[in-house]
């Protein structure tokens, strides 16, 4: 009787053993999963937010709302930054030459910057356009 139960009891800890190798090694998998979907999900919130703030400039700017409130939410570093000269020159003539100012957050290692009317992102070293700018000519 002695030898059925040690043996019984050694069978449930081989048991509960595997059960909590494989609960471990299913939560160590999937973790890392959900943990790349969120980043995925907050580089894509950031690039909404910023698109949202580039329509209010334009909508207030060219399309005649004199005043526009938005509200977003950032977690991070926010900067305004005065470091990109500009030149426009219209028939060999200077219009206008200074620095654009560009508005800069940045989170982790994505960084979205609204500057010159288009929104850039920086993400993990890979530069690219999010949005445009809007050129508007008006006769």
């Amino acid at each position: 009787m002695d030898s059925k139960g040690v043996s019984e009891t050694v069978g449930y800890l081989l048991i509960l053993g595997v059960v909590i190798v494989s609960i471990s090694y299913a939560y160590m998998h999937t973790h890392s999963m959900i943990e790349d979907t969120s980043s995925k999900f907050k580089a894509e919130g950031l690039r909404q937010s910023f698109k949202r703030i580039q329509n209010v400039l334009a909508s207030s700017t060219y399309g005649g709302a004199p005043l526009q409130s938005i509200q977003v939410e950032l977690h991070g570093s926010f900067w305004i930054a005065n470091e990109t000269h500009l030149r426009v020159v219209r028939n060999s003539i200077p219009v206008f030459e200074g620095y654009v100012k560009s508005l800069n957050y940045k989170y982790e290692d994505i960084e979205i910057v609204l500057e010159n009317g288009a929104v850039w992102e920086n993400n993990h070293g890979y530069k690219r356009a999010v949005e445009y700018p809007r050129i508007f000519v008006h006769k």
